[in-house]
């Protein structure tokens, strides 16, 4: 049943069509691993493995070091095999201006960006550009976001999308007649704060959402179980950030508790405790 879940695919109403399930390639950034080092010829064998399975819709952003690169090259292998259409996967990136570089955002600095990723990843058109806006209180987010707008009508972008912005921002966008087609957000179970407002007005307004962390960097799973917080040591940036989090609100003992809930789920359904916590998120 899982499978089938995981294998299918999603059509908004401007026809666009992406797996329900996304391959991220946080994972993949040079910025990410703590400890060891990335195989990128592994990865890129898992993304030929992810495809012939009908997972083809990949994530990534221009701040994730090295990763539009990577699937860049998985691109040109496609092509090299033959009988490539840039319809046989979808690749969704970001656009995160430059904190430092916030307050001086102007259309040439977003046409760049944007032109660095289609040259990057080898594409004519980026499938679709979730756009981040570090701090709401630095003047320009709308301006930027129609930038986007104004790429878009040169086809260089073909949908506008949203990634961690809150519900009244995102109004401000929709209200501004902005067509975003989607918000990425941080969604796990025990990361719910998505439920109280966001999911409700996106679910209404027709934007649809993207929900990343679903398994928490990790942390969702059996290993961690009965691992105090003295013998935990992060292996990856993903533990560092979902650790805060976990320390943030439920703290190491609660999320402990978590953890024996869903296990306890999980051996009832004869699964594993990541699935339990996909199934949760997954509509």
């Amino acid at each position: 049943m899982l499978d089938k879940i995981v294998s299918s695919k999603i059509t908004l109403e401007n026809g666009y069509t992406f797996s329900r399930v996304i391959n991220g390639g946080w994972q993949l950034s040079a910025e990410h691993c703590l400890k060891g080092r990335l195989d990128i010829d592994d990865a890129i064998k898992g993304f030929h493995m992810a495809k012939e399975r009908g997972l083809t819709t990949f994530d990534c952003a221009d701040i994730y070091t090295g990763v539009e690169e990577i699937l860049g090259r998985f691109v040109n292998e496609l092509k090299a095999m033959g009988g490539y259409s840039h319809e046989d996967i979808q690749i969704h990136t970001k656009f995160v201006p430059d904190l430092s570089l916030l307050d001086q955002v102007d259309f040439a600095y977003t046409e760049k960006v944007v032109d660095r990723s289609l040259m990057r990843m080898h594409r004519d058109c980026l499938d679709l550009v979730q756009f981040h806006w570090w701090d709401y209180d630095v003047p320009g987010m709308m301006e930027t976001a129609f930038d986007l707008v104004r790429l878009q009508e040169k086809g260089k972008i073909r949908n506008i999308a949203m990634c961690n912005f809150d519900t009244p921002h995102l109004k401000q966008m929709l209200e501004a007649k902005i067509l975003v087609v989607s918000n990425q957000t941080q969604y796990s179970v025990f990361d719910r704060r998505p439920e109280k407002a966001l999911l409700p007005y996106s679910r209404e307004h027709d934007v649809y959402s993207f929900c990343y962390g679903a398994l928490s960097g990790g942390f969702l799973a059996e290993r961690w179980i009965g691992v105090s917080r003295e013998a935990f040591e992060p292996e990856t940036r993903s533990h560092v950030k979902y650790l805060q989090i976990i320390e943030d609100s439920l703290g190491w003992e609660g999320y402990q508790k978590i953890l024996l809930l869903l296990k306890d789920i999980a051996d009832r359904h004869q699964v594993s405790i990541a699935n339990v916590a996909v199934r949760y998120i997954l509509p």
